[in-house]
């Protein structure tokens, strides 16, 4: 076989391998521009709060209550959803296992009249978040944690404590 002819086959061979990895990585899905625009386009994005690398979004989709935690990959931002929270709930609670792009995290989310929200978790800590003008609020954290106790501290100081869900 000559040298021209086994340059071509290599070169030939070659071009085929460099298409074959850019088809490959051109049909990973795209990601969106931001945590925000990877709920869906019927939800309403109503409390974001970010834990390490994830964006942890409680959003509204028909008056239903579901909380999407966004992370980002090379292609943009991608959503793993959470089970929706039962319309009469007033609190909810649920954590990630962690692993690959979406860490170990937990959070805490529900509906009050207005004020603040102080979660306690069971490792004592404790986040004080705000009633946002919807009357949604939600605290996140890293790590799994299970809530001990909420409460809902109004405009006027009352104070309203809730066990964990």
């Amino acid at each position: 076989m000559n040298a021209t002819l086994v340059r071509r086959l290599v070169g030939g061979a070659c071009a085929v391998l460099v298409l074959a990895a850019l088809l490959a990585l051109a049909s990973r899905p795209t990601g969106a521009a931001s945590p925000e625009a990877a709920v869906g386009s019927d939800a309403r994005v109503s409390v974001r709060r970010d834990v390490g690398a994830v964006a942890v979004l409680l959003t509204v989709r028909h008056g239903d209550l579901a909380l999407v935690v966004a992370y980002h990959e090379s292609k943009g931002w991608f959503s793993a959803p959470v089970d929706p929270v039962p319309r009469a709930a007033q609190t909810s609670w649920t954590a990630t296992r962690g692993g690959g792009s979406v860490p170990a995290l937990s959070a805490a989310y529900g509906r009050a009249a207005g004020g603040t929200v102080r979660v306690t978790w069971d490792d004592k800590r404790i986040d004080t978040v705000s009633v946002g003008s919807d009357g949604l609020w939600l605290a996140a954290r890293d790590g799994r944690a299970h809530i001990s106790q909420v409460d809902r501290v109004g405009a006027d100081g009352s104070v309203t404590s809730e066990p964990a869900p």
